[in-house]
Order: C-alpha cells, then structure tokens, then sequence
C-alpha cells in the first residue's frame, strides 16, 4: 500500500511538469530548393518559423515539406532580400499556409525592373502582417533569440549587399544566416567586431567567389558550414575556391544539391546533423 501510494503522489507532478522530462529541441532543416535558400525552424516551444522561402519553380517543395510536417500556420518568415531565388516561393506559399508576420530588409524595389513578380512582392507586403527590420532588431521565441546583424544604416543599390544577416541562439548553439551577403558585409560585420561565432554557418550568396574570406571563417569558426544551391552543372553559383577554403578551415562542407534537405536538431548544449 505505501509503495502505491507513492506512485500515486507522482502522478500530479508528471501531469503538472510533462515538458521537463523530455529534452525540447530546435529543429532547423535546410531545404533543398535548387538555386535558392529556404530554411524551416522549429522552436522547442513549437513555433515554425522560414527564412526565405526558395525560387518559384521550387516553392512546391517548401509547401510540400511543411504539409508533411503538419504545418498551416508560420509564426513568421524573414525574407533577406527580394531577390526571386529568395522571395519568389512567398507566391505560393502565402495563399496556402497562414503566415502571421512578414519580415524583409526594407530593400526599395522601385528601381528594379517592373515586371509582374516585383508587382505581385509590393502588393503582398502591403496585405501582409508586415515589418522592414534591420541590425539591432531582436526577436524572443522563449528561450530561442533572432537578432539582425545587417543590414545596418541606409540601404544601398546593391540588393546582394543589403541581404539580412541573422543570428540565431538557442542556449549554448549558435547558427548563422548570410543570406546573399558578400565579402562587403563579412569585412564590415568583422570591422565592427560583431559577435559571429557559430556552430553552424550558412553561407552567403550560395557559396559564390565573392564570400566566404578566411578572416571571416576564422572569426565564424563554424563546425558545419552549408550551401544551398542547385547541382553543379555548370551554372552554379558556388566557387571551388571557396569550397577549399571552407575544408582548409576543417569546417565540414554540406550542401544542398549533394546531401538534399539538411536538418539540425539541438538541446542547446550538443547539436546533431539528422539522417546524413
């Protein structure tokens, strides 16, 4: 009776207390879009959040991931500039999954050529739960934090330069996200001594010649460092050079036309590459 009845004393405490015996986890999966970046977070306190949302002719990939996963609602998307290998999925996506918040960079598309998909991006954005944000700019998902590292000051005419750098901490776990940013950026976030180490790096401008400088790596000093991009098929962005600077660095390379989707999952004190 008395070992019974101490059984029973725990019942309470498990039913009050169930999330502190199971280890809450960010999930971040890199999509394969083929040239373009799309990158689904999920929060341990189940918010589902998408950093860009990959090319239009790929958009069906990050609809069909997120239908796979159970999701109809983002808590927000972070479009890092409206370039379309970046913004073009938002088409798509929007009339078929309920987005809450639209984030992008501010970048002025009046001066880009007037054809129909720059049309239908300012109409959006005027529909949309909409916010420009730049560095300084923080965002709390409990314990998980997103701060703009860039853009920083008056956006310019280069929209690759303008790209929303983001920084995304969950306890000890750290990842980066370039966006399209080039060397340019790399060189003034080190100029004014940004805190950008991180576990995992995503490179920007798909791993092109113009990122990824050894000054930048040895600060980053990522253990992963990921490309999205299409196969290599001769019209891909990614430079070898780069390739080889990342592998000199010994930061384990993986990208999306090699390895598919790309997916980390993290307690906030070890991280794990899922099904690699």
């Amino acid at each position: 009776m008395i070992k019974k009845f101490k059984a029973l004393l725990l019942l309470p405490i498990l039913f009050l207390f169930p999330s502190s015996l199971y280890a809450k986890d960010l999930i971040v999966t890199f999509l394969n879009v083929g040239e373009g970046d799309a990158i689904y977070i999920e929060t341990p306190t189940k918010e589902n959040l998408l950093i860009d949302t990959g090319n239009p002719l790929t958009a069906y990939r990050v609809i069909d991931f997120l239908n796979k996963n159970g999701v109809s609602s983002l808590d927000a998307v972070f479009i890092t500039h409206p370039h379309s290998d970046h913004a073009g999925g938002v088409f798509h996506i929007l009339p078929r999954i309920n987005v809450k918040a639209l984030y992008d960079n501010g970048q002025p598309i009046s001066d880009a050529p007037e054809y129909e998909a720059y049309r239908w991006y300012k109409k959006i954005l005027k529909k949309s739960n909409y916010r420009a944000i730049e560095a300084g700019d923080v965002f709390q998902y409990s314990d998980v934090k997103i701060q703009v590292l860039w853009p920083k000051g008056a956006i310019s005419a280069d929209w690759n330069a303008n790209s929303l750098v983001l920084k995304i901490t969950y306890r000890d776990i750290v990842f980066l996200f370039m966006g399209d940013a080039n060397v340019d950026v790399e060189n003034a976030l080190l100029k004014e001594k940004v805190d950008l180490k991180a576990h995992v790096l995503k490179l920007g401008h798909h791993g092109a010649a113009d990122t990824a400088r050894d000054a930048f790596l040895k600060v980053v000093a990522p253990f992963y460092g990921i490309i999205s991009s299409r196969a290599e098929d001769g019209n891909n962005y990614t430079d070898p050079g780069v390739i080889k600077r990342l592998l000199a660095s010994k930061i384990k390379v993986l990208t999306t036309y090699s390895h598919g989707d790309i997916t980390f999952k993290t307690d906030g004190k070890e991280i794990h590459l899922i099904g690699q």
